[in-house]
């Protein structure tokens, strides 16, 4: 990490995909130290490789878990970017199998489609990894939203917003926090 990459923690500045994956490999490293919740989470380039060019790739992804069994997990982050513009948060509640995506700009089409395109890669990671078909299929995995939570109120805290989402699913705590608070977290970070 240099200090070029970490400019982007000044207020006022968008979060780049290094100081984001740094970030959010310090929440999984304090979860696996803590022990309380068994997590995995996946990098920032994850999501657009499962939907490069606009559609559904698992094969690109495929290896990513070669020596994970997310079916193992209590739950599995996954940082999403939205066209290179805005950042959101999936969240997959592995043993409840609930899907949810936090965004600090509710956008419910966006959030619908990643949802659904989630489920089809849970389903097909599991045939892959356990070699057998989910028995309830695309009905085993359920959507879940969250009415209210914490959204930004200008045009660049996303990627803050998506870092202290992922912090407080890793540490089992609730979202209580708001757009006042950013800056502090920008320095925590």
């Amino acid at each position: 990490m240099t200090v070029k990459k970490i400019v982007c923690l000044e207020n006022g500045e968008w979060l780049n995909d290094e100081v984001m994956n740094f970030y959010l490999k310090l929440i999984q490293e304090r979860s696996d130290k803590a022990g309380c919740m068994n997590i995995h989470i996946h990098n920032t380039f994850f999501f657009s490789k499962l939907t490069e060019n606009d559609s559904y790739q698992y094969g690109n992804v495929r290896r990513w878990t070669r020596k994970i069994d997310l079916f193992e997990k209590d739950v599995v982050i996954i940082p999403v970017n939205y066209e290179n513009i805005h950042w959101a948060l999936a969240v997959a509640y592995v043993k409840s199998k609930h899907l949810v995506v936090l965004d600090s700009r509710k956008n419910s089409s966006r959030c619908m489609s990643t949802l659904k395109c989630l489920r089809k890669y849970f389903l097909d990671e599991y045939l892959d990894k356990k070699k057998i078909k989910d028995p309830k299929g695309e009905e085993s995995w359920s959507f879940v939203s969250i009415k209210s939570i914490p959204r930004q109120k200008n045009n660049y805290d996303c990627g803050v917003f998506t870092c202290v989402y992922a912090l407080c699913v890793a540490s089992g705590i609730g979202l209580n926090f708001s757009q006042q608070d950013i800056p502090l977290f920008r320095k925590h970070m």
